[in-house]
């Protein structure tokens, strides 16, 4: 009987959708900073999974596991996605959205 090490925060019904399939699950609960910690690599993990979608049917449904995360995480951090609304609505009237594109490339001194 092999292993596979897992070693990532999963969504909650994984560990059920594994025995399902006959395997035996090994998890456990993480502590709060431990869920920050690797939250943080999850919200990475995605990233890299939205870049490598091949199309974008799959590029949205990874979007939405994105999404998913950080609901999860506002609820973790004791905050509602209406928070979370208020907070990127208040960033975006300062600072405008990522919508253009625009990627600066680099800032001169031209004091």
């Amino acid at each position: 009987m092999a292993s596979a090490p897992y070693q990532r925060l999963v969504r909650n019904k994984t560990p059920q959708i594994i025995e399902l399939d006959g395997n035996k699950p090994v998890y456990r609960i993480l502590t709060s900073e431990e869920y920050t910690v690797e939250a943080g690599r999850k919200f990475g993990l995605q990233g890299q999974d939205f870049v490598a979608a091949p199309d974008k049917e799959e590029r949205l449904r990874e979007l939405a596991d994105i999404l998913q995360l950080v609901y999860d995480t506002a609820k973790r951090e004791g905050a509602t996605i209406d928070d979370i609304e208020t907070i990127r609505f208040e960033k975006h009237e300062q600072r405008g959205g990522f919508g253009d594109g625009i990627f600066l490339e680099e800032v001169t001194d031209d004091k």
